[in-house]
């Protein structure tokens, strides 16, 4: 005899008849699963990268992959009454207590952009970013753009990255905002750019004009708490290896969870031990991000 039942039910125990044979299937609660490896960070960053942390394709139709996934949480958060958790983690390079602090790191940005909390945002990313970071998000921002300022096109001047990032903040304020006035170094103010650059694309994604999202916002329940950080616990490349650089390593899923279901994954230990841990206590389900071809930059009001 075959019997269906879910680790709730067998915690109260389960009614059989004696002198029979069972086949048990046990489901554990569901989890809606959200990032994986499309929401990816350059070693030791803490900044959400537009795009997958390889060379960004020419083509301005190419994939979205990062925005992609936080457009994809807010749509299903409105089509779910289950709490959202974020949950951040790092590659198996650095120590354990600074990749715990650089998990947590990874989490509020996610959360951050999410929420549209631009203030808080620019000043994580202004002080856990990576050298990496501004020049993709440039030349991120002349191919998916057209402003003039990938880095790539002035590789025969001094300092390449700082010209295409005066560029960038001419062409900005010429054509998007008047009242952007930064010049020098790469500041917060920059960042704080950069975020309403994310935040326009993410709203294009989905169709709307910027205004759109706060409609989808005001569906966002958070978990409590809001993430988890389970730093190099739970790689998905080199699994039981130290020292591994990975991009695949280096990222922030969304778990959609019934409420009740947080403090278990909380107070687990490891961090995250019985959604990743082996067997895990729930059953999966990862979502792929919806296409991004329909995505028109035309339509984005950042657009030139």
């Amino acid at each position: 005899m075959t019997m269906r039942t879910t680790w709730k039910e067998l915690q109260t125990g389960l009614e059989v008849t004696t002198g029979h044979h069972y086949v048990i299937t046990v489901h554990g609660p569901h989890i809606d699963a959200f990032g994986t490896v499309d929401l990816t960070f350059h070693s030791e960053s803490a900044v959400v990268l537009p795009a997958p942390s390889g060379a960004l394709p020419n083509d301005p139709q190419g994939e979205l992959s990062s925005l992609a996934v936080l457009a994809q949480v807010l749509a299903h958060a409105e089509q779910t009454t289950d709490a959202l958790l974020i949950v951040g983690h790092t590659d198996t390079t650095g120590r354990g207590n600074s990749n715990l602090d650089l998990s947590e790191q990874r989490c509020k940005s996610a959360l951050y952009l999410l929420r549209g909390d631009r203030n808080p945002w620019a000043e994580l990313a202004h002080a856990h970013h990576a050298d990496e970071d501004v020049p993709h998000i440039l030349r991120w921002a002349a191919i998916r753009h057209g402003f003039t300022c990938d880095p790539t096109h002035f590789s025969s001047e001094d300092n390449p990255v700082q010209r295409a990032l005066d560029m960038f903040r001419s062409e900005y304020r010429t054509h998007v905002d008047s009242k952007f006035i930064t010049t020098g170094d790469l500041s917060t103010a920059d960042w704080a750019v950069f975020f309403e650059l994310y935040q326009t694309t993410i709203a294009g994604v989905l169709g709307f004009d910027d205004g759109g999202l706060d409609t989808l916002r005001g569906a966002l329940k958070f978990a409590e708490p809001e993430f988890l950080a389970c730093g190099e616990h739970w790689p998905i490349d080199g699994s039981g290896k130290d020292d591994v650089a990975s991009r695949e390593n280096r990222r922030v899923e969304f778990l959609f969870v019934a409420e009740d279901e947080v403090s278990k994954i909380i107070e687990g230990d490891p961090p995250g031990s019985p959604v990743y841990g082996k067997p895990s206590r729930y059953y999966i389900r990862h979502r792929t991000t919806f296409p991004i071809s329909s995505f028109d930059p035309s339509k984005t009001n950042i657009q030139r």
